[in-house]
């Protein structure tokens, strides 16, 4: 049977769910882990809102803090990392026509980050630890003020996630690379060369063009998985560092005195927090714009090498535009400030304002 029915319909048909494929289960579980998560931090944003206008006194005040510091996390990691992961491990494959590289792997990330998020959700909740979600030094360390326990749950949940988030990326890349069993040879040099946007630059150069190993919508994903992987890394480092701080106070080693530059530390948490508030969303988001662009007027996108060319910049400018986050920080640098807070934030309007012109422009080709 062709492997993109299979996909789709399973044997008996995509709604019994006893003729459900490995690859249907393991979406939907993503799908209704991310759900559940949306339902937390819709209702937890509810009652923050109320607690704003009235204070509720079955919500002590260090209770809402807890809550306030859990809101966000739960939103981006538990429910928009869910259902972002769970449709990006279906569309890669799906749309290179190959099988997903592990679906044990995939269901691995979907149950750490749905364990994860539970793990710093209930930390706050249990023990109202509160340093907000930005973790600035030295609140996240600072046990005068948070239990040093819901310390460390907190953050071997926010761990877990990074752990998934890393399995996620190498499911996405080892699917783009791979020559599954009994197949040909496949390329996976070339392949990933066209994913991550060499080849589209070369071909802006170039007078007879090459075509492309992969489509437009899989080179986002995998330039926005780029910036996934290294903000993984950050955060998982951030986590580590703080746990030892956490740990060796439980043991009884306190390290309070130790020094750790607190600027330093924002601008490298902010480095990493930022390629996704400005690297992978952006990406994935022309990514989408394009995949529905074709989907819906059958045509080829306008102006597609410039629009891989764009994707490739976007990921890079997403490595240098952090300093946005401190322009207010009266200590962080003025150069950092005018550069990457001001100059180069502002090439990104640039980069996305192409994608939507090239949207646009090929939902026009389609008029009547």
């Amino acid at each position: 049977m062709n492997f993109i029915q299979t996909f789709m319909d399973g044997e008996e048909g995509l709604f019994k769910p006893n003729s459900l494929t490995p690859m249907q289960k393991m979406i939907l579980r993503f799908v209704v882990v991310g759900l559940v998560y949306y339902l937390f931090a819709l209702v937890e944003g509810m009652l923050m809102r109320v607690y704003q206008v009235t204070p509720i006194a079955a919500i002590p005040p260090d209770q809402y803090f807890g809550m306030l510091t859990a809101h966000p996390l739960v939103g981006i990691f538990g429910s928009t990392y869910s259902i972002v992961f769970g449709a990006f491990l279906f569309l890669v494959p799906f749309l290179m026509s190959k099988p997903l590289w592990s679906i044990k792997l995939a269901n691995w990330t979907c149950g750490l980050i749905a364990v994860g998020t539970f793990t710093f959700w209930f930390a706050g909740f249990l023990t109202h630890y509160a340093p907000l979600y930005t973790l600035y030094w030295p609140l996240p360390a600072d046990f005068t003020q948070f239990s040093v326990w819901g310390g460390n749950i907190f953050i071997l949940g926010i761990a877990l996630i990074m752990v998934g988030t890393v399995f996620f990326v190498l499911n996405i890349f080892k699917t783009i690379a791979y020559t599954p069993e009994g197949w040909a040879k496949q390329d996976g040099k070339g392949l990933m060369a066209s994913a991550l946007g060499l080849s589209g630059l070369k071909n802006l150069f170039r007078k007879n063009k090459k075509e492309h190993m992969v489509s437009l919508p899989v080179a986002a994903i995998a330039r926005g998985t780029v910036d996934t992987a290294l903000n993984a890394g950050i955060i998982l480092f951030t986590g580590v560092l703080i746990l030892i701080y956490m740990i060796a106070e439980i043991a009884g080693s306190s390290l309070k005195h130790s020094s750790i530059d607190a600027l330093l530390y924002k601008n490298w948490f902010w480095w990493g927090l930022d390629l996704i508030a400005d690297g992978l969303v952006l990406i994935f988001v022309a990514g989408t714009w394009y995949l529905l662009a074709t989907l819906i007027t059958g045509k080829k996108l306008f102006m597609e090498n410039w629009a891989r060319a764009a994707l490739f910049v976007e990921m890079v400018v997403s490595w240098t535009v952090w300093s946005h986050h401190l322009m207010s920080d009266q200590a962080q640098p003025g150069f950092l400030k005018i550069l990457s807070g001001e100059m180069v934030t502002a090439f990104e309007l640039i980069t996305q304002g192409l994608a939507f012109f090239i949207t646009l422009i090929t939902l026009w080709s389609a008029r009547p």
